[in-house]
């Protein structure tokens, strides 16, 4: 990333941190402002100590000054000669480093207070792991109940597909039923119709029966009739008996017969005498 810089009363760039680390002048205490910003408002402006990208850029900027310090006249400092007093640079420098110091002490405080969090969380996720380790193994342990489940159902709807072939019989069977039961309908609907003729014709032979029983009661009424009137005329006709004649039975023969004295004389045989039977004549 490239930074304006103000110095001298101007505003110069932009120049990237290893372009700043060169130019004179500059130090912790420069202004500098991001490329991307617009530069109008206060915010936008900064040190250089304070933005961190630039760290690395000042502490090169600090080498440079530093090389670039003339050496006194007679091959340099004296043995035992003090060290030169700080100058405002050397101070803007220390100032920016121990700025930049505590910087890195908050950033490193900061990771120590994320790292303790993270290891905090990492527990949380061990005990999260276990947890689910004891979760999955529920889980096992049901998912092989599912599995016995569904064996058994497995032999269900084998039992399932069998009811339903046996159904799919039994309900051509029924429909093979309902056929013979509307041939049956037709039979006796046939038979109806027949009956129907039947009871015609026998409410003809009813009928002509009643005629003829009309007919045999009145005969039966003039022979009783005609029985009175012969039965009536008898009694007034009626003649005298006759008296019985009586029948003589003929001799035998055999009995008329001269016994032969050669032949032995035989056991006589029980005469037997034809009664006559009396008739009557009206």
């Amino acid at each position: 990333m490239k930074y304006w810089i103000f110095q001298n009363n101007q505003v110069c760039g932009p120049y990237d941190p290893e372009a700043l680390s060169q130019l004179p002048g500059y130090s912790a205490e420069t202004l500098v402002c991001g490329e991307g910003r617009k530069g109008t408002s206060m915010g936008d402006w900064q040190r250089a100590g304070m933005v961190p990208a630039l760290s690395v850029s000042l502490v090169k900027a600090a080498q440079v000054a530093t090389d670039g310090k003339a050496v006194p006249a007679g091959g340099g400092a004296s043995q035992g000669a003090l060290p030169s007093e700080p100058t405002l640079k050397d101070l803007a420098v220390l100032g920016s480093l121990q700025e930049k110091l505590s910087l890195l002490e908050n950033t490193v405080a900061q990771f120590q207070d994320g790292l303790q969090g993270k290891e905090n969380e990492l527990l949380n996720l061990h005990r999260e792991l276990d947890l689910r380790k004891g979760i999955e193994a529920d889980l096992n342990l049901k998912l092989q109940e599912m599995e016995t489940k569904l064996a058994s159902m497995a032999s269900l709807r084998d039992s399932i597909d069998n009811a339903v072939a046996a159904e799919k019989n039994v309900q051509t069977e029924v429909k093979d039923v309902e056929t013979a039961v509307q041939n049956v309908e037709s039979s006796v609907q046939e038979v109806k119709i027949s009956m129907t003729g039947v009871s015609s014709t026998v409410k003809e032979l009813e009928d002509a029966l009643d005629q003829q029983r009309r007919t045999v009661t009145d005969l039966t009424s003039e022979i009783e009739r005609l029985k009175k009137e012969s039965a009536a005329a008898t009694a007034q006709t009626e003649p005298l008996p006759e008296p019985a004649r009586t029948l003589t039975p003929a001799a035998s023969p055999e009995l008329s017969r001269t016994p032969d004295a050669s032949q032995p004389a035989s056991l006589p045989e029980t005469e037997q005498t034809p009664t006559p039977a009396a008739s009557s004549e009206l």
